[in-house]
């Protein structure tokens, strides 16, 4: 029987059960290894209070009280009642105890991790270890550390939990349509939605993975396909939209979207370009991080802006050459580079909210896309191996030095202090 399995497994380019099972431990160890720290820290004064050491609702624990409170909080300018739950459970189950958490939001990263793992090996798309080398750099990537060190960024590893509950509940509705496993789709999604506003760029999303799985069976996309993919995802933007006017109402409400000076259209737009440039630089050198990274306003740099903008159109026509040439791998190159450019259309900045040029927390989710295109790059087992193993081992260890400038207040302060200079202005 174990032959059968391993056999099967084989001709559907997976991993055998044996090595998914190895896999699954390796990627559970790496999130310890960086994050394990953190139940040893304590609040930061930098929203924790908002969201928890000062929140009374927060505080009293999970009750139907404090549930229907969280359907109608504003706080942090979010509607995300999902993430709310996970606070209020938080206090009902470890108290005072801060470590407990931060230990909540270790294994929701890890379960995210993990389900993206679970992902990308059903699309059977990724072979030699690439798929492992995707959730791996998901779960070390130093940019990602606010999103899970953070407690207030809760939102960040509740919303991937169940953005990767979309994406296998889709899978799962494409392998045999019905209305049980369609309504299993809008029940993930609207867990997403309910954990992070970011959540509205998952429809478009499901389209790239219904490219990819035509891919994968050799289906066409022609007009008439990519016209009922549309018609797959319609249902989806009831919710989406009805998210997008409370996001705003709220944000209008709270002020977020008045902080500081208001920028005009030309600035933003061109802090977006940048952003999207600067992403780029991190991913593969990711130094200077802090949580606050100051918009340059008036003082932005035009000459950046122009060398920003080549570099994203140069790689916008690279990618859509090697796709109309045919070459290998050109499709997975072309859906990371979308699913990268999408998903942070929400937190570019063309809609000014709060004070920040860009974030690290932004890119929990779009950097996903990154990592389809690196796995899809030709190369052999004995490279792949090579420069998966030294890329990781690298993020692993800089992610370990970025989890403890979250230790507390004055850490993280004098962390930014030491970036750029801006930590009194924030205390």
């Amino acid at each position: 029987m174990s032959e059968f399995v391993d056999q099967a497994h084989s001709q559907l380019n997976l991993t055998s059960p044996r090595h998914y099972r190895r896999n699954l431990l390796v990627l559970s160890v790496l999130v310890a290894v960086v994050y394990g720290q953190s139940i040893t820290f304590g609040f930061v004064d930098y929203d924790d209070g908002d969201y928890v050491f000062r929140n009374r609702e927060v505080l009293q624990g999970l009750n139907l009280e404090t549930i229907q409170w969280s359907l109608f909080a504003d706080i942090g300018g979010n509607w995300h009642p999902v993430t709310w739950w996970t606070h209020l459970a938080d206090s009902s189950i470890w108290g005072t105890w801060t470590g407990g958490r931060h230990l909540t939001n270790v294994l929701l990263h890890l379960a995210a991790t993990l389900l993206l793992y679970g992902f990308v090996e059903r699309l059977r798309l990724f072979a030699n270890g690439s798929s492992l080398w995707i959730a791996a750099l998901f779960a070390v990537h130093p940019l990602h550390v606010e999103s899970v060190a953070w407690i207030s960024e809760r939102k960040d590893v509740t919303l991937a939990v169940f953005w990767m509950l979309t994406l296998h509940a889709w899978l799962w509705y494409r392998d045999k349509r019905g209305i049980g496993r369609l309504s299993m789709v809008y029940a993930a999604y609207l867990g997403a939605l309910a954990s992070k506003p970011m959540a509205v760029t998952l429809p478009a999303v499901l389209i790239l993975v219904d490219c990819l799985c035509a891919q994968r069976d050799q289906f066409p996309l022609d007009r008439r396909t990519l016209l009922g993919m549309l018609k797959d995802k319609a249902g989806l933007l009831v919710p989406t939209v009805g998210l997008c006017l409370i996001t705003y109402e709220i944000q209008q409400s709270i002020g977020a979207m008045k902080i500081g000076v208001k920028y005009s259209f030309g600035l933003r737009l061109e802090n977006a370009i940048q952003s999207y440039c600067t992403y780029l630089r991190q991913a593969v050198v990711p130094v200077d991080l802090c949580v606050l990274y100051p918009h340059p306003g008036e003082d932005i740099n035009h000459v950046y802006t122009v060398v920003a903008a080549l570099v994203l159109i140069a790689m916008s026509g690279g990618i859509l050459y090697l796709w109309r040439r045919g070459y290998a791998s050109r499709l997975q190159l072309l859906i990371g580079w979308l699913w990268y450019l999408g998903t942070l259309v929400p937190v570019i900045g063309l809609v000014q909210v709060g004070a920040q040029s860009h974030a690290d927390r932004y890119t929990y989710l779009p950097y996903v896309g990154l990592w389809i295109m690196l796995a899809s790059a030709p190369m052999s087992l004995v490279w792949l191996r090579r420069v998966g193993i030294t890329s990781v081992a690298v993020f692993v260890f800089v992610a370990i030095l970025q989890v403890q400038h979250w230790r507390d207040t004055d850490t993280l302060f004098a962390n930014l202090q030491h970036v750029n200079g801006t930590a009194q202005t924030y205390q």
